[in-house]
């Protein structure tokens, strides 16, 4: 039953994400309060699907996408809804510039949440349905995303692929009380490290206050 509430409200999700585009808000090409007259906002990603800007687009999907994963308390139902979500995002996004500050947000915002939500499941499920077709859907998002070269998506890509975030080598060392090594903890991408580092910091302590 559970299962099946989950698929009615990503379907819904889906719709309403897909509204923002066909209704946007005020007469198309204008910008909101304290954007200039073409609705960049005096940004440098003002263009966007018909309609709407990107920073508009962005900021009513972010609204949608958080009100319909604070409905669930457990983890697939929310990451179920960041997979409609990033799917949903990659679609209206193929319209928007490169160079956009507001898209690489939802990305980083997108990709941070899926993976500490990741975090809640073990090796063995991330070959199984219906997580392993949700880590398909992200990776296969990620390569129509790659002109964004947002660091933090292409960080929870290679995690996935590498098996998951238990297999990462710096949550290894965490986990056994060990200092990681400073060649482990420089590979990859330096900047967005701390970020995720954070992440599980905040996790391994939730689950020893429980």
């Amino acid at each position: 039953m559970a299962e099946e509430e989950s698929d009615q409200e990503a379907e819904r999700l889906g719709e309403e994400l897909v509204a923002i585009v066909e209704s946007p808000p005020g007469p198309a090409g204008l910008g909101v309060a304290g954007d200039g007259n073409d609705g960049t906002g005096g940004s440098s990603c003002g263009g966007g699907v018909v309609g709407i800007s990107s920073r508009d687009y962005c900021r009513r999907f972010c609204q949608v996408v958080e009100d319909y994963a604070g409905r669930w308390q457990v983890p697939l139902p929310q990451l179920q809804v960041l997979q409609t979500a990033l799917s949903c995002f990659t679609s209206a996004s193929a319209s928007f510039p490169d160079e956009c500050e507001h898209v690489q947000y939802v990305l980083s915002s997108l990709a941070l949440s899926f993976f500490e939500l990741l975090l809640f499941f073990g090796r063995d499920e991330f070959y199984e349905e219906p997580l392993k077709d949700i880590l398909g859907s992200f990776q296969e998002c990620q390569n129509h995303l790659r002109r964004y070269g947002n660091v933090n998506l292409e960080l929870v890509t290679r995690i996935i692929r590498d098996g998951g975030p238990w297999e990462d080598p710096v949550l290894q060392a965490v986990l056994k009380a060990q200092p990681a090594s400073q060649e482990i903890g420089t590979s990859g991408n330096s900047k967005s490290k701390p970020t995720f580092m954070r992440s599980k910091h905040n996790f391994i302590i939730s689950l020893e206050l429980y």
